[in-house]
């Protein structure tokens, strides 16, 4: 995504209250991006959603069954990790 793109979607953010700026006091060619107390519930909201359809999509699978998924779902990840180093 090139700067001026990224520039555009923070100015959106901005204008609906989601997100605000300030100068990076370390570089001041930067700008520091953060949410604000509304994006934050905005976000928070956004994830309950996402949980919640996880949760539906696995509603079948039982409490035990969802332990050993995650674990071999670990395994994966943990070996695509070795895979990169």
């Amino acid at each position: 995504m090139s700067s001026g793109a990224m520039t555009n979607r923070v100015d959106r953010l901005e204008d609906r209250g989601l997100v605000g700026r300030r100068r990076d006091e370390q570089d001041r060619r930067g700008v520091v991006v953060s949410l604000t107390s509304r994006g934050r519930r905005k976000i928070d909201a956004a994830i309950q959603l996402r949980l919640d359809v996880a949760d539906e999509s696995l509603a079948e699978i039982s409490p035990d069954e969802r332990a050993a998924l995650a674990d071999l779902l670990r395994k994966v990840c943990l070996a695509a990790e070795a895979d990169e180093d």
